[in-house]
């Protein structure tokens, strides 16, 4: 019951700071080693990114792409109810409407899986339901 109690807590204040921009909240709880796994097949965003400052770098990309971000949590789920250290598996099922530099709306949804470690992230895969076309399109590939 506590992990669950705390994901339900963590979870949306992460989602939160993405749609405020705000960087420093939004890494408060990943661990300096974290990796981060990004669908879609656009040159340097999607793909495996390495460390802290990496995943700053990525989120600044992100965040100058999509200034307009609206994303909710529809549900959480953990492996270990009864975690008391931080160690866990998280999966958060989302929903987001973007609208980027370009003016082009979108909306998408997924998963996102997040292993943590004494209450920091250490690896975070993300799953979407857009991607091809209308992916590359969000991030200003046509």
């Amino acid at each position: 019951m506590i992990g669950a109690i705390l994901a339900q807590r963590r979870v949306p204040q992460w989602f939160d700071a993405m749609n405020r921009h705000d960087l420093d909240a939004l890494l408060r709880d990943y661990a300096e080693d974290v990796t981060m796994v990004y669908p879609g097949d656009v040159d340097g965003v999607s793909g495996t990114h390495q460390g802290k400052d990496a995943i700053r770098r990525w989120y600044q990309r992100y965040f100058a792409q999509f200034p307009e971000v609206h994303q909710i949590v529809k549900a959480i789920a953990v492996k270990n109810l009864f975690d008391m250290v931080g160690d866990n598996l998280i999966a958060v099922q989302w929903e987001a409407e973007v609208t980027n530099r370009q003016g082009r709306h979108v909306k998408n949804d997924g998963v996102s899986i997040v292993e943590s470690r004494r209450g920091k992230a250490v690896y975070l895969r993300v799953y979407m339901s857009v991607l091809g076309d209308e992916f590359r399109g969000a991030w200003g590939i046509e």
